[in-house]
């Protein structure tokens, strides 16, 4: 099953639910939401955006251990202007098997090129 779920902080708490209880809107704490919605649905990947960075590393209390003890993956949005270091960084957790990029224009598209 492919169905993305993006956890961002520092959004709305305004939004509506699922009957299984999932929120449907950003949320002011996603991750706890992304965790349970591991462990309770068939869903194989979520988008985890932000909670694990260089220095936000909370989805390490959450999110990562129940992708790991579910056997599920993470992807993790990363702006496309971001150091080489914070790109990379996502996938020293096993269970985060994607970063993805957001590149704004042809100079970002450009670098992140050259960056491979």
């Amino acid at each position: 099953m492919l169905l993305t779920v993006t956890a961002r902080g520092g959004g709305s708490t305004a939004g509506t639910t699922t009957k299984d209880g999932f929120a449907q809107a950003p949320q002011k704490n996603q991750s706890v939401m992304l965790a349970r919605f591991l462990r309770e649905t068939a869903a194989d990947v979520v988008m985890l955006a932000g909670r694990y960075t260089l220095l936000d590393r909370s989805a390490l209390d959450d999110v990562l251990p129940a992708a790991q003890e579910s056997g599920r993956s993470v992807s993790r949005p990363v702006s496309g202007n971001s150091l080489p270091a914070a790109i990379a960084f996502p996938t020293t957790h096993p269970s985060c098997v994607n970063v993805t990029l957001g590149m704004r224009d042809r100079a970002e598209v450009t670098r992140n090129m050259e960056l491979q």
